[in-house]
């Protein structure tokens, strides 16, 4: 059966907007969701990214796609020796809470993002850099990344297209002053 979603005159427009989206965005992180160490058995997950003000992934549970966005930093303690995994986990269903929490785990389940694994060795006293990788870490759509990556290079070639054309109209100018481009480098001009 064909259907649309976000009709005219829908009941519940979180529900057709979070069935919408399901299928169509990767679930994993944007940007930000960065691990790092803190104080002891605890790690800081960063709020903010090198060039946005908040972390943002995508979970898809049970059909529906749910977007987190965190705006502060939050620090979770890390129970001890072993392997963790910091995960998110969101729940919708409608016309109850959306339910969404950001915490450690042994073993992630299916429904879970994936930020990082943390291991810990016996006697560890605090969590350091060498303990925390990105292996495991879910990247949402790869295809947004490159289509990001690929905009900022056609912006770049853009402008070098516009200093290529304003050092054009400059040797333009210098022939018809006299002088020969070909030399105006160089310092023999004249």
């Amino acid at each position: 059966m064909l259907s649309s979603f976000v009709k005219y005159k829908e009941r519940y427009a979180s529900f057709a907007l979070n069935r919408k989206m399901a299928g169509v965005l990767t679930p994993g992180v944007y940007q930000g969701f960065e691990i790092l160490p803190a104080e002891g058995l605890n790690v800081l997950i960063s709020a903010s990214h090198d060039d946005y003000p908040a972390s943002v992934a995508v979970i898809e549970r049970e059909g529906y796609s749910v977007t987190l966005r965190m705006d502060a930093s939050e620090t979770l303690p890390v129970a001890g020796p072993g392997t963790w995994h910091p995960v998110l986990e969101s729940y919708y269903t409608p016309g109850q809470e959306t339910y969404q929490q950001l915490k450690i785990v042994a073993t992630p389940e299916p429904h879970h993002v994936v930020l990082g694994t943390i291991t810990v060795p016996d006697g560890a006293a605090a969590v350091t850099e060498d303990m925390i990788t990105d292996e495991g870490r879910m990247i949402g759509s790869q295809d947004l990344l490159v289509m990001q990556f690929t905009s900022a290079l056609i912006a770049n070639e853009t402008e070098l297209l516009g200093y290529k054309q304003r050092l054009s109209n400059v040797e333009n100018w210098a022939r018809t002053a006299g002088y020969d481009p070909a030399n105006l480098y160089t310092g023999e001009g004249e």
